[in-house]
C-alpha cells in the first residue's frame, strides 16, 4: 500500500509538472518495492520513474530504467509489462540517435503488442522514417491505429496527434499537420507542458505554422512555452523554442 501510494502521488506531481518532486517519490517507490520484493508494484514504479526522467529530458537515464525493467519483466514472464517497457524506450532511442534499434523494436513488437499504450509508443518509430525521407514507411505504421486517435487516455491521444503531425509535414501537408498538432495541445488542461507528447506537439505546431507562413499563429504558439513557469521549461522545450523563435 505504501509503495502504491508513493507511485500515485508521484504521478499526480508529474501531471502537475512538478518533476523534481515526482522523481524523488518514484525513485523511493522503486527502492522500497525492490527491498520489500513487492513484485506487482516494481514494474509500475519503474515505468513511472522512466516517464518522469523522460519528461525531464534525461533520455539516457530513462532508457536505462526502461531496459532494466524490461529485463525484470522478461524474467518474471510478464509479457504485458515487457511490451510496455520495451516500446517505451522507442522515443528515448529516437532522441539518443539509436534509430536502427528503434526500427528493430518496432518490427519485433508490432505483431504481438499487448496494450493501447504500447501501440501508441510504437508510432514513434514513424519519426525515424520521416527524418530519413521515407514517409510511406511512416504511413504504414498508422494502419489499424485509428482507435488511438480518440483514446480516453489523454497521453495516447496527444502522442498519436503529434506523430501524425510530423508525418503530415513530411508529406507536405502543413495545414493538416497544424490541425493534428493542435489536437495534441488540446490536452494541456490534463497534462503538464513538460509531457513529451505536448512538447513535441508544440514543436510540430510551430513548424507547420512556419511552413504555412502564418507568423502570427507561430508567435501565438511560441507564447505558450514562453509563458510557462521556469520549472516547466525543460531543455528540449527551451531549445526548440529558441530555435523556432
Amino acid at each position: 500500500v505504501f509503495v502504491e501510494a508513493l507511485n500515485s502521488k508521484g504521478l499526480i506531481l508529474l501531471n502537475q509538472g512538478r518533476l523534481a518532486e515526482a522523481r524523488i517519490l518514484l525513485a523511493a517507490a522503486v527502492e522500497r518495492a525492490h527491498a520489500d520484493q513487492t513484485y506487482g508494484s516494481i514494474l509500475r514504479a519503474e515505468n513511472n520513474l522512466a516517464v518522469v526522467l523522460e519528461s525531464m529530458d534525461r533520455f539516457a537515464e530513462s532508457s536505462e530504467v526502461s531496459e532494466r525493467a524490461t529485463a525484470f519483466a522478461r524474467r518474471r514472464g510478464d509479457r504485458r509489462w515487457e511490451s510496455i517497457m520495451r516500446t517505451g524506450t522507442i522515443i528515448e532511442f529516437v532522441f539518443l540517435g539509436r534509430w536502427d534499434e528503434v526500427l528493430a523494436i518496432a518490427e519485433e513488437e508490432r505483431p504481438s503488442v499487448a496494450t493501447d499504450s504500447a501501440r501508441g509508443q510504437l508510432l514513434n518509430a514513424a519519426l525515424v522514417h520521416c527524418e530519413r525521407g521515407a514517409p510511406d514507411r511512416a504511413r504504414a505504421l498508422f494502419q489499424n491505429t485509428e482507435p488511438l486517435r480518440d483514446s480516453a487516455a489523454s497521453q495516447i491521444r496527444a502522442g498519436y496527434a503529434y506523430v501524425e503531425a510530423r508525418l503530415l509535414r513530411a508529406e507536405s501537408r502543413p495545414a493538416e499537420a497544424l490541425a493534428a498538432a493542435e489536437r495534441a495541445l488540446a490536452v494541456r488542461g490534463e497534462l503538464s507542458m513538460s509531457d513529451t507528447n505536448l512538447k513535441l506537439g508544440l514543436n510540430e505546431a510551430v513548424e507547420a505554422a512556419l511552413d504555412l507562413r502564418d507568423l502570427d499563429r507561430a508567435d501565438e504558439l511560441l507564447g505558450i512555452a514562453e509563458s510557462l513557469d521556469p520549472g516547466e521549461v525543460t531543455p528540449l522545450l527551451q531549445g526548440h523554442t529558441s530555435r523556432l523563435r
